[in-house]
């Protein structure tokens, strides 16, 4: 607490109590409109926003005080303010803050090997050009998810990214906030300043149909602006004219104005929701109808009940829950009791005298015996939407002949046979997409093309056929997100209750993958790094399973796994599902087999990619990775229909050199900003200094750079004969550099006569019995600011001309 009151202490002497309280109430609509737009948009954080907004407030601020009134530098303050923010909301989305300061670190050590003599500076060199180079696609793949959201906006498609949507809205809260800052602090102008926030977020409200109480926020923040800002007007006014008056009358003017604001905002918020109609149907609520009441009051009192509806085999499986209590011997008493024997038609052949442990493991296909998916999450656990069932004979496929050459073309058709110890809920289990069973059985579909399970009662030997994906990690990059709709309605859905620092999560995991697949492997990479254990309490009641799992337990068994990767994967824009089944099991060479257990019982992720389906993920630390090829593989399409000729990938390289280009100009946009920040910081510090001390430290900053331009000074030599070396080895290394109409010759002159005058000032300034005033300050630094620009452009002439010398005396 003594720090927070030293802090605060700190601020108050050197910003003043006015600063502080007017930076406090602009802060109030933007956290607001912060807090709004968390509520209602998916993907986003509050810790973004609000930090966004505090950062632009107070940036803005500072520029707007920096940029002297004399100058143009009003409309500058605001568009630095706002350029800033480019930079600032990419570092912070992107999560480049670390890399940033690690490029900083090698910068230093780079600057310090070139410092020190025979040192080879190669090293650092390599270590700052591959830091650059990671910092450029980063910054390239934040500029290409942007770009390919306003283009697919652009089009009239609707297509949620995550990242791009935390850009804009990040971009958006920083600038209203640099826009309130900068017209109460240049222009003193309320309303103006507070225009920005009150319609963004008016039009939120309205869009979502949210309270418009929450636009109480602004007026009440404008209202008090006004009254401190007129209060602080009075005072200047009274000090110009000399009169004394008592400096505590702003705070008891504060003090008094709070109460009547508050209840004038309540009496706001309280008048229009009164009405007659509402009166008298809340009346008919409390004395005809109980408001407890849920079923229909008529049918209820002449008896009619309704029928409960008669149990069906695929109940148990649709129940709400974690996805593994379905299965045989699933959950935390997992068992080594045999649960199935498994054949597949692409097993090696059966290998006589041969322990199991001694096979080669790349020799067996692993393959997840899928018994069901569920879709909805509702923070507990999951479940399926409502299904429909369908009938099929024996050997009728389940899925269409253009389904089937589709899936021909990148999957590989496996025929497995089952033999099952006990199945109760007459589930068929199968690697993959169903095509077909041996048997009678029952599809439930949530929607065509979107298979919750397939169930067979009482068989417990069977043979079906399925399609196994076979798809390299390079097609699945080239996927793309063109999604269909039926994938964005439903496999992107996430409770309004989960935590933001879920989203917030997978959005920083997330945000420099370039695409679909590389995001799903950063979760799945992320989640590996948790530890597997069955030993577990259970989660506490009404708490986030993914968040209780994320932040506080840290550990689990697969449901866990499998359910954050899936909440992670939509929170970050990618369509997902939770399968459950069986893992692969133990292979049997002698009998080619695979032996099930209970303790194989699984649950493992499933994400959508266009063009090839559901593809399974392992994020379970427990699990091997699944193995997938990294190069294209070749199909035999001999017996499948004609395609369509393939469209030449111009547009795919346009898009590609396109996101480069962003990311370099990102990353210039970037320096460039950092450098304004520093040169204004620079300047800002130099005028705070005693005029002696700041004229004292410019000319040594001068002198320094003089001596690098390799003029003859003598140590003895006065200010002035300094002076007059300097402006001798200027005038012969920027010679013959003006143009036709003599310009630059002309601006050179000016900037030779603002070195001498520095010279000058740094005499007065050592060697005077006055004192120099703020204003000889002023003109130093004025006279500075003109001679630093052409002391940086002749050291890189000299540095040219030097290594041009050196150049030719190695080849004479």
């Amino acid at each position: 607490m003594s720090v927070v009151q030293g802090a605060v202490g700190w601020l108050m002497r050197r910003l003043g109590f006015a600063t502080l309280l007017m930076l406090a109430i602009l802060f109030v609509p933007q956290f607001v409109l912060a807090f709004v737009l968390t509520q209602n948009i998916r993907g986003l954080d509050s810790n973004l926003l609000v930090g966004m907004a505090a950062l632009g407030l107070v940036s803005a601020w500072w520029l707007a005080r920096t940029f002297r009134p004399s100058r143009p530098g009003s409309l500058w303050a605001l568009l630095l303010a706002l350029g800033i923010g480019l930079p600032a909301v990419a570092v912070r989305v992107g999560g480049l803050a670390g890399k940033l300061l690690a490029l900083g670190a090698q910068l230093a050590d780079t600057y310090r090997a070139l410092s020190v003599p025979f040192a080879d500076p190669a090293p650092y060199l390599e270590q700052v050009a591959s830091s650059l180079s990671a910092l450029s696609g980063d910054l390239a793949t934040l500029w290409g998810r942007s770009q390919t959201w306003l283009i697919e906006v652009a089009q009239g498609r609707p297509a949620f990214d995550p990242v791009a949507a935390a850009l804009v809205w990040a971009y958006v809260v920083w600038g209203v906030a640099a826009w309130s800052a900068w017209a109460v602090r240049r222009h003193a102008n309320v309303v103006l300043g507070l225009v920005p926030t009150v319609a963004v977020l008016a039009l939120t409200v309205l869009y979502v149909g949210d309270e418009p109480r929450m636009l109480l926020a602004p007026l009440g923040a404008g209202l008090a602006l006004m009254i401190v800002i007129g209060q602080a007007g009075r005072e200047a006014r009274w000090r110009a004219a000399g009169m004394d008056f008592w400096e505590g009358m702003r705070l008891d003017i504060t003090i008094s104005a709070v109460p009547l604001l508050i209840l004038l905002l309540i009496t706001a918020s309280i008048v229009p929701t009164f009405s007659l109609e509402r009166v008298v149907r809340w009346t008919q609520e409390i004395f005809v109808r109980p408001v407890a009441e849920e079923r229909p009051a008529v049918p209820e009192s002449l008896g009619l009940q309704p029928r409960p509806r008669p149990a069906r085999p695929l109940d148990n499986l649709q129940a709400p829950g974690l996805p593994r209590r379905h299965l045989i011997g699933a959950g935390p008493e997992l068992s080594r009791e045999l649960v199935m024997y498994v054949n597949t038609s692409d097993m090696p052949m059966p290998m006589e005298g041969i322990p199991p442990e001694l096979y080669e493991a790349g020799d067996i296909p692993r393959l997840y015996w899928l018994g069901s998916t569920y879709d909805f999450y509702s923070g507990l656990g999951w479940s399926t939407s409502s299904t429909r069932e369908e009938q099929f004979l024996a050997g009728q496929p389940l899925i269409t002949e253009t389904i089937t050459a589709t899936l021909s073309q990148t999957h590989r058709r496996v025929r497995q046979s089952f033999l099952l110890m006990d199945n109760p809920a007459g589930v068929i289990y199968a690697a993959g997409v169903y095509v077909s069973a041996d048997s009678d059985y029952t599809a439930a579909w949530r929607s065509f093309d979107d298979l919750f399970s397939i169930r067979a009662p009482g068989v417990t030997e069977y043979r079906v056929d399925s399609y196994v994906p076979n798809i390299s990690e390079s097609k699945l990059r080239e996927a793309g997100a063109n999604y269909p709709d039926w994938i964005l309605e439903r496999y992107l859905k996430l409770p309004d209750s989960l935590p933001d620092r879920v989203r917030a999560l997978a959005r920083d995991l997330t945000a420099t993958a370039r695409t679909p697949y590389d995001r799903a492997r950063e979760i799945e990479a992320y989640l590996r790094g948790y530890s597997y254990t069955l030993d577990l309490p259970a989660p506490p009641i009404g708490r986030d399973v993914v968040d209780y799992f994320l932040f506080d337990l840290k550990r689990g068994y697969c449901d866990y796994f499998a359910t954050s990767m899936v909440v992670l994967a939509r929170a970050a824009g990618l369509p997902a599902r939770v399968a459950v089944g069986y893992a692969t099991g133990t292979y049997d060479p002698r009998a080619a087999r695979y032996a099930v257990v209970g303790a194989d019982a699984h649950s493992w992720p499933q994400v959508y990619f266009p063009g090839y389906g559901w593809i399974d993920f392992e994020p379970t630390s427990a699990r091997p990775l699944i193995d997938r090829p990294a190069d294209p593989l070749e199909f035999d399409v001999s017996t499948l229909p004609p395609s369509a000729p393939t469209e030449p990938i111009t547009a795919q390289r346009i898009r590609a050199e396109g996101q480069r280009i962003g990311g370099l100009l990102l990353i210039a946009m970037a320096l460039v900003s950092v450098a304004a920040v520093w040169l204004l910081g620079d300047t800002w510090r130099l005028s705070r200094l005693p005029p002696e001390q700041a004229i004292a430290r410019l000319y040594g900053r001068v002198y320094r750079r003089g001596r690098k331009l390799g003029a003859g000074f003598a140590p003895g030599d006065t200010p002035y004969e300094f002076g007059a070396s300097l402006d001798e080895r200027l005038s012969a290394l920027m010679d013959g550099r003006g143009n036709a109409d003599g310009q630059a010759d002309a601006r050179l002159e000016i900037d030779r006569a603002e070195l001498r005058k520095l010279v000058d000032l740094y005499v007065r300034a050592s060697y005077s019995p006055h004192p120099q005033d703020a204003g000889a300050r002023t003109m130093a630094i004025n006279a500075w600011l003109a001679v630093r620009r052409n002391l940086w452009l002749a050291w890189l002439r000299y540095r040219l001309v030097r290594r041009k010398a050196q150049r030719r005396s190695a080849e004479g």
